[in-house]
């Protein structure tokens, strides 16, 4: 639905770029959010265990691990950054932590 205005705003490299980015999210969903929606449904549908309890433990794991995930990103970002005020590239690297983190959160949610 977005493609051709992305098409049409972004370079051929641009779009690459915010490929890869989307592409390595999806990748590394699984890994951050320890797959926790799952077992949060699988145990929220066990009578035995409090629904509220599942939820909000579910959602301490998943802050912890974006938590987690902003440290490594700006390490790294740090770490590899040859130019310190290059604006892109910082806002570049937040824009895909921000993806991964909100797409935690709705995985949870939905």
């Amino acid at each position: 639905m977005l493609v051709p205005y992305y098409t049409h705003e972004l370079s051929t490299a641009e779009y690459g770029i915010a490929d890869v980015v989307a592409t390595t999210s999806s990748m590394l969903m699984p890994i951050i959010t320890l797959s926790i929606a799952e077992a949060a449904l699988r145990f929220a549908m066990d009578r035995s265990e409090n629904s509220g309890r599942v939820f909000m433990n579910s959602i301490t794991v998943v802050v912890i691990g974006n938590t987690v995930l902003m440290a490594f990103l700006s390490a790294v970002e740090e770490m590899t950054s040859k130019d310190k005020s290059d604006f892109y590239s910082k806002t570049f690297s937040y824009y895909s932590a921000l993806l991964l983190i909100a797409s935690s959160f709705v995985t949870m949610i939905i």
